[in-house]
């Protein structure tokens, strides 16, 4: 009895006819690592030089040193009372 899938042929051993050899099907296995490693150090690149660039704005842009204030002049209040009704 043959199976569902089973065509009834007698499996062929090998590769087929006309079949790239193993060799260069692993070519485009390569090919594909490649790029999304070249992908991930392109992003890890620009990761660094945004940290990079945000580390030299922060650093050339500080406040002065601390200048320590001056003595205030002294407030005079004068309290002036409620104008009442005579």
């Amino acid at each position: 009895m043959t199976g569902q899938f089973d065509s009834g042929k007698p499996h062929q051993q090998g590769p087929k006819p006309g079949a790239e050899p193993r060799g260069i099907a692993n070519k485009g296995a390569l090919r594909s690592v490649r790029s999304r490693l070249l992908k991930w150090l392109l992003g890890a690149l620009f990761a660094l030089t945004a940290v990079t660039a945000i580390v030299f704005v922060i650093e050339t842009h500080r406040l002065p040193p601390h200048v320590p204030k001056s003595i205030p002049k002294p407030v005079v209040i004068q309290i002036v009372p409620n104008a009442s009704k005579p």
